[in-house]
Formats: structure tokens, sequence, C-alpha cells
């Protein structure tokens, strides 16, 4: 039906802002100081778009749109008179948005939960913003929900870059799993393949799981013989990050 676009179009598109939103949360996490501080600001920032119940004197500001103006008319004296045009953002705490634009994504993220199927045409852009948030709160609360990954991004700081290549979203799966996510791409080991099987004995991959999860920089497996029998624990840092890393799983 011409003007309408369905759940499938939307939902594709929401998931591209989606995985944008999730890798640059990603990468922020990578460098934080306070990876559990910023997650606690990211779904701050979203429950105040969704769900925070607005104080218009408090939560918003009044922006005059310079050169327009509107004609007021006073119903009490019959004038007629121009005055600016404002709009009313309402501050979310990382971007500000016009308020009727928040109130649309609540009003579109209840359809999408209730089931809706499709969307008017002037109202596809909001629908997608509406499904990407609902995405990526359902992102952050599963991120923080048995999954370590504000604990063990310093273990991840300390190895990526120097002996493994990838995203501690990956990597804190793999760790916790002993497999890949979906669609991920395997970690690269950067340094020899001697250290990369210590640090499969140690975490306790087999070596299929190892190999499914990882590979090495020159794009070849792991064996049993990469393991030296003169050398078996390598120097540090590797071992010392890798208990570090043990003791966070374990905890």
């Amino acid at each position: 039906m011409r003007g309408i676009i369905t759940r499938e179009i939307l939902e594709k598109e929401a998931d591209k802002k989606f995985q944008a939103d999730k890798k640059r949360i990603q990468k922020s996490l990578e460098n934080s100081p306070d990876p559990n501080k910023y997650l606690e600001i990211e779904k701050r920032i979203l429950f105040n778009i969704l769900h925070k119940e607005i104080d218009i004197l408090n939560d918003c500001e009044d922006v005059i749109i310079k050169g327009l103006t509107k004609t007021i008319y006073d119903r009490t004296s019959g004038l007629k008179y121009e005055t600016h045009c404002i709009d009313r953002y309402y501050r979310t705490g990382h971007f500000d948005y016009d308020i009727n634009y928040i109130r649309s994504i609540r009003n579109l993220y209840r359809l999408y939960l209730s089931g809706m199927t499709a969307v008017r045409a002037i109202d596809k852009e909001i629908a997608i913003d509406a499904i990407r948030f609902f995405l990526l709160e359902k992102w952050l609360n599963e991120a923080e929900q048995g999954y370590p990954t504000n604990l063990i991004s310093d273990q991840f700081r300390e190895l990526n870059g120097k002996y493994i290549q990838t995203n501690i979203d990956v990597f804190t799966s793999v760790m916790i799993n002993k497999q890949l996510p979906k669609d991920a791409n395997k970690i690269i080991w950067l340094t020899t393949k001697t250290e990369a099987v210590y640090f499969q004995i140690e975490t306790g991959f087999t070596m299929k799981q190892f190999n499914a999860c990882f590979i090495h920089q020159t794009g070849t497996g792991f064996n049993a013989h990469n393991r030296s029998p003169s050398s078996p624990i390598p120097k540090d840092p590797l071992p010392q990050i890798t208990t570090k890393l043990i003791d966070t799983l374990k905890a």
C-alpha cells in the first residue's frame, strides 16, 4: 500500500542505527576509566528519552527560532500581534530533542511493543528511532545482566592491541560462552602461538573451541605442538593479565 512502511523495513533500518550506537558505546567502554559508570550514563539517557515523566519547566528549554514569527490572535482584545516562533527542547543528558519529537517517539515505542505492523511514511524516521532505542535499551540491560563487561574491560584493555585484536563485546562473549557470537569475526592473536596456547590452556578452552574463536595474525590456526616444552609459561605481563581475567570470570 502506498504511503505505508512495513514493520520489517522499519526494523531493518533501525538495526543499522542500533549497530552504529552499539559500536560507539563499545569503543567508549574500551577507553573509559570507569566502564560501569559510563554504562549507567547511557542507560539514563535512554530512560529519559523513553520513560521519564517530563517536567516542562525543569526538563525543557525554550529556543527562539531566528527570523521566524507567528501571528497570535488575542480573543479578549480582538487584536493580532506578531511573536517569535519558539521550539521547546527536552534535555535528555546527551542530545536535546524537540518535545513533540519525544512525544512521538514514546507513542511509536508503545505501538511497536504492542505489535504494530506498519506506519505511515510520514512517521517512518520517528518509528525507526523508536525501534532503535528499544533495541539499544534491551542490549544495555542484557550487557549488565550476567555479562561482566565492565569487570573484564580492564583485562581487555591490557590485551587488546598487544596480544589480541577484537572488540570488548566479542571478547566478553567468547570468554564466557567459549564460542563466537553470531556473525562475529574471530579474535586475532597478535603475538606468538606459544603465548596463544598458554592463554588457551589457562582460560579453559579446548583446542577445538580456541580455534573456532581465535586465529593467528598469519591467518593460521593453533595446535598442541605450538606450546613450548622448555618454557611453558611466557614472560609477563601475559600471565598476570590472564590470572586477573580468570579471577574476574570466577567472581
